[in-house]
């Protein structure tokens, strides 16, 4: 089913279902009923699915988290949320799976347990069907944010549901940058996120003389001598995704 309007049964039915994958860890012994908030999960992560696929992406302090499913080296699906902890298993029965070049989005829940700063284990809904995963702590989260590694012109590519293009960045020291996609002008800006992680946010906006309208927010991770852009139109029907070098 993809995303229209949210069936209650479905939801229903899913959350079951990935439930299922951690029912032991979340009724087990006393600790795992301490309350803990969902920073508990907070952290870069990047792992690979039981079909074979690849699964990294970001859960933020608040809960927010921003996946990216590949297939073959290739991203297929951006899935992004808002979870919550239920014991030591987080959870979130209201994600949005964004399959690119396949609109629109599907309807996603997630149910993982946790290991702080280690390993992030469980099950999730990724095009339509439930996939199990297995990710593992990257400790470039922990590097404190550096807005310099951004400054300077990037190339790459950007996806969003329905294209696929070439994508440049200029971005200068006091974090605004101008962009070129399909054709079009962006202007935006980069800001980092305060809490002293290595992840910052994102906002850009095409300039009126295009011919359509389109605007992204989201969050950047500088890695790897590439920044990594995750983020959503503000009506969440569409998705950005790019990587730049």
């Amino acid at each position: 089913m993809q995303w229209t309007i949210p069936d209650w049964m479905t939801w229903a039915r899913r959350a079951c279902a990935v439930a299922a994958t951690a029912l032991l860890a979340a009724c087990g012994g006393g600790s795992d009923r301490v309350q803990v908030g969902p920073d508990y999960a907070e952290g870069l992560w990047a792992g690979a699915t039981h079909s074979g696929g690849t699964l990294d992406g970001v859960v933020l302090e608040t809960g927010e988290y921003w996946l990216v499913f590949g297939v073959n080296g290739v991203a297929s699906n951006l899935i992004v949320g808002s979870g919550f902890m239920n014991g030591r298993i987080f959870g979130d029965d209201e994600g949005i799976d964004y399959a690119f070049r396949r609109p629109p989005p599907f309807a996603s829940t997630l149910r993982a347990e946790v290991n702080p700063r280690i390993a992030l284990s469980g099950s999730m809904w990724i095009n339509d069907r439930l996939e199990r995963f297995d990710l593992n702590y990257v400790r470039d989260y922990d590097f404190s944010p550096n807005p310099n590694e951004l400054i300077g012109n990037w190339q790459g590519e950007a996806t969003t549901l329905e294209t696929v293009d070439a994508i440049s960045f200029a971005i200068g020291a006091d974090g605004r940058f101008t962009a070129a996609l399909s054709g079009c002008e962006y202007a935006g800006s980069i800001w980092p996120r305060g809490n002293r992680s290595n992840v910052f946010h994102f906002d850009f906006v095409n300039h009126p003389a295009c011919p359509y309208a389109f605007r992204a927010t989201g969050v950047v991770i500088s890695t790897a001598g590439r920044l990594v852009f995750t983020g959503t139109t503000p009506d969440r029907r569409d998705a950005f995704y790019a990587v730049v070098r």
